[in-house]
């Protein structure tokens, strides 16, 4: 049965956001944006790392890491992936990274691979255009890589739980779902905006997926309303639409078709759960109340 259980922290989270988010059933924060904000050789680690790791650990949620977003500063240049890739340097960042969060005392986390690589820019190959094979290749030597590394940190760490994922586009589910048997993949995570007459797309993708795969969970790791589809509703981006959006979402990925369910931020006048005063409950934080 589906569970809301993650959400993104603002830059600024209050205590009491952290104590409502626990009392609602949130219990993953997600960090994005680590690579970008990350230099190597390491002296100290990103930010936007630490500041999600000291949260969790504060409030007692569980890491879910965004690795492989970006390629972090300082990595050696390649002109061809994965030809010249500098697999060897990118290995030990992301297994220097892992051991850092365990050795942090974060012993259950999990690790999702990309965010929405899909698209023309695609670090590994920006040349490549948007959902084409070449990226789909390139995420999946991506994936192979990282999720190797989880588990090399699993059998350095054995009391430790880490579940690893993919980050895809409903079109790459089924082959995705397929060509990663035997490989670490505890869950595949999905992004989800949109209104209700589009459920019975992402419908299909998501239930060929498991065709492939029965035990393989769906995690949507993006969600709400999307504000540029309802840019000219009347009721606005943050009016009752958007209550109506969640019930429908609820009512859809409730009938077994995903495991867990993402909120996008915590503090946002866009998909927040509460208005960027950081007070006001929005019309998502209102769908969402008990």
């Amino acid at each position: 049965m589906m569970k809301l259980t993650g959400i993104t922290p603002s830059s600024n989270p209050q205590p009491a956001h952290f104590g409502a988010l626990k009392a609602q059933g949130f219990t993953r924060l997600r960090a994005i944006n680590i690579d970008s904000d990350t230099i190597l050789p390491i002296t100290q680690w990103s930010g936007q790392l630490e500041g999600p790791l000291t949260y969790c650990k504060m409030y007692g949620f569980l890491p879910h890491l965004i690795l492989g977003q970006s390629a972090p500063k300082g990595l050696p240049a390649f002109e061809n992936f994965p030809a010249d890739f500098p697999e060897t340097d990118y290995r030990a960042y992301i297994a220097a990274l892992l051991q850092h969060v365990v050795d942090a005392g974060h012993t259950n986390f999990s690790v999702e691979v990309g965010n929405e690589m899909w698209g023309g820019n695609c670090w590994l190959v920006p040349s490549a255009t948007e959902m084409s094979a070449e990226i789909m290749s390139a995420y999946w030597k991506l994936y192979w890589i990282i999720q190797g590394e989880v588990s090399a940190c699993l059998v350095k760490n054995p009391t430790a739980r880490i579940l690893c994922g993919m980050n895809l586009p409903h079109l790459w589910l089924p082959q995705m779902i397929q060509s990663t048997k035997g490989l670490k993949r505890d869950f595949v995570g999905l992004h989800w905006y949109g209104l209700g007459a589009r459920f019975d797309d992402v419908r299909v993708w998501i239930e060929q997926g498991r065709a492939q795969d029965a035990s393989c969970q769906i995690w949507v790791t993006e969600s709400g309303y999307d504000p540029y589809l309802s840019a000219a509703d009347p009721l606005g981006r943050n009016g009752q639409r958007a209550a109506y959006w969640w019930g429908q979402l609820f009512l859809e990925f409730a009938k077994d078709l995903v495991d867990e369910v993402f909120a996008l931020q915590a503090v946002s006048d866009g998909c927040g759960y509460w208005m960027s005063d950081g007070v006001t409950l929005s019309p998502y934080g209102r769908a969402l109340m008990p």
